[in-house]
């Protein structure tokens, strides 16, 4: 069954530090998620020295976009499908979930929605409903309700 045909649990949008470990922590827990990434690292890979990465005295922000698909690659098992180089441009609200519509055309069904992106991307999902974790814009958990 190709990735556009299967109902997802999660859908993750974002391949940074917040995208990467939803999928870790997704595929852990045995949920059945897709990751969707135009580029791994995200606003950290023009950084040429991040000090506040636990675990990393100095971290070049392409080497840590580089350990994050590393870690991905690692625990995805049959749990977590990755889709790299694509760009989400539409979420949308279905009876049963969300549908998920990238640049390359490819389209994903899912129950619930894991948006860590860019503050620039936020027309995408504005005047929606969410959950989030921070009350800033950067973490958006759709559950149910969410674009319409």
């Amino acid at each position: 069954m190709s990735m556009a045909n299967k109902m997802y649990d999660l859908v993750i949008i974002g391949g940074g530090p917040a995208g990467a470990a939803a999928g870790v922590y997704a595929a852990r827990k045995k949920v059945r998620s897709v990751l969707i990434t135009e580029e791994w690292g995200g606003q950290s890979t023009v950084s040429p020295d991040i000090q506040n990465w636990i675990g990393e005295v100095s971290l070049r922000g392409v080497d840590m976009a580089n350990k994050l698909k590393k870690h991905l690659e690692a625990v995805k098992a049959d749990m977590l499908d990755i889709v790299e180089s694509d760009r989400v441009i539409e979420v949308s609200k279905e009876q049963d979930g969300f549908k998920v519509a990238t640049d390359d055309g490819k389209n994903f069904k899912s129950k619930a929605i894991f948006r860590s992106l860019k503050v620039a991307s936020i027309g995408l999902f504005s005047g929606r409903s969410f959950l989030t974790n921070r009350r800033t814009w950067d973490r958006h958990l759709w559950w149910g309700t969410g674009p319409k």
